[in-house]
Order: C-alpha cells, then sequence, then structure tokens
C-alpha cells in the first residue's frame, strides 16, 4: 500500500533470571547455624556453583549440598559470596552473605504435621538443634490412644523446662509442666458456663500463673484463592 513504510519487529528472548530456592541470597546470618543448603532454580545442569570467602572454596553443582565442615569454614568469615557460572564461564549470578557477630538460639521447637487440614493421625511437637540437621521429638499423639490433636505449645519466656501445650478430640486438656523433675498435670479449664477449655496462653513472668483466651474456631475454604484455608473465630473470652 501506498505511503506504509516496511515494519521490521524484532523479537528477542530473554535468559530467565537465576534464582535460588531457598532465596539464600544477600541475607546476614548467624555465626552457629546448620548449612544454608539451596537449589538453583532456571540454569543449566553443567552450572557451577562457587561459594568462597576469600580463602575457603566449595564448588558444586546446581543442587548445593554443604558439608558441615566446608561450612563451617566458610561462615567463620565475615562474609562469603555465592557465583553461579556457565560452562564458558559467564556470570549468571551472584550474591554476597554477611555472616554476624551474635550466634542464635540454638533450638527451635515446632508442630509437626502432615500438609492436610483435618487429618491429625499422627501429629507430634519436635525440637530441632538449628546448629545441626538433628531433630528429636518430644511428644507425639502415637503416645495417646485414641489419638488426639497436640497444638499450642507455649514456653515461659523460651524457658525449656516450663512450658504447656493442649490435648483436643477424646479426653481434652492442657498439659503442664514446671522442671524437669515435674511429673506434669493436665486440666480441662472447661466447666460451667465457659465456652471452650483453654486456647491461646500468655505466661506470667514468675511462672504462677497463666492467662488463656476461649475460642469458638472453626475453618472455612476458599474456592478461588490462593490461600485456601482461613480460621474463623466465631466467640471469644
Amino acid at each position: 500500500m501506498k505511503g506504509l513504510l516496511p515494519t521490521l519487529l524484532l523479537l528477542s528472548a530473554a535468559a530467565p533470571a537465576v534464582e535460588l530456592w531457598p532465596d539464600y541470597a544477600n541475607i546476614t546470618l548467624p555465626p552457629n547455624i546448620a548449612p544454608l543448603n539451596f537449589d538453583v532454580k532456571d540454569t543449566p545442569e553443567e552450572a557451577t556453583v562457587v561459594l568462597s570467602n576469600g580463602s575457603d572454596t566449595y564448588t558444586s553443582g546446581p543442587r548445593v549440598r554443604i558439608p558441615e565442615a566446608t561450612w563451617k569454614s566458610l561462615i567463620a568469615a565475615p562474609s562469603y559470596t555465592i557465583t553461579v557460572k556457565q560452562s564458558d564461564g559467564k556470570i549468571l549470578f551472584s550474591a554476597t552473605n554477611t555472616v554476624a557477630k551474635d550466634p542464635i538460639d540454638p533450638v527451635l521447637v515446632y508442630r509437626l504435621i502432615p500438609p492436610s487440614y483435618e487429618n491429625f493421625t499422627q501429629v507430634g511437637l519436635y525440637w530441632r538443634d538449628l546448629t545441626s540437621f538433628e531433630e528429636h521429638p518430644f511428644y507425639t499423639n502415637l503416645q495417646s490412644s485414641p489419638k488426639q490433636c497436640v497444638n499450642c505449645h507455649t514456653f515461659k519466656q523460651n524457658d525449656p523446662e516450663t512450658f504447656l501445650f493442649h490435648l483436643r478430640a477424646d479426653n481434652p486438656g492442657t498439659v503442664i509442666y514446671k522442671g524437669p523433675d515435674d511429673p506434669g498435670i493436665k486440666r480441662n479449664f472447661k466447666v460451667g458456663p465457659l465456652i471452650s477449655s483453654g486456647v491461646y496462653p500468655a505466661w506470667h513472668p514468675s511462672g504462677q500463673f497463666i492467662a488463656f483466651s476461649m475460642n469458638e474456631t472453626f475453618q472455612c475454604f476458599y474456592y478461588a484463592n490462593r490461600d485456601k484455608i482461613e480460621v474463623m473465630d466465631a466467640r471469644s473470652d
């Protein structure tokens, strides 16, 4: 057509961005943490990952699993770099992680439960040594019959010897421990007109008193949402 200039359309395909999973890039980490293993996403299998603090170096493929002795040498320095290279030497990714001076508290306690919304036939409270990968149970519902849901473990000001947790379903109650020589007690607080047993607790600093909220909670599910579930509180006190 007269008057129309030919148009040249140029299409370029950008290389996918390299990502670490988990995203352990440009972070500050404690000097006593267990190895921060990771995978490199969207990169060729022949790519090389190099971790270096200037004097110690560890080389791996895209699946990075760092031996503990090597890791301790790496984080003995104030920082270390993560570099991802192609087979031709081209750098695809680089980041520097800083090592803090202060250590992290070495123990984390959590509830371990299968990824389900209603199944609690196998659930327990575990403690993990954050300086390694050691994991140990301190209570699981395999110890009870019938199986009960275990939840809401709470320590007094992070004191590992003074804590409580709830048991739900059949024969419910709150189990309270106050020291290594204490056999523990279990109490069901749902008496008289109270709407529920104890739910969310808070310890008094003395360890002699505990305040509880009481709640009627239930689950609701989304039909179209990235978050599939919400917990609603119908009544509380």
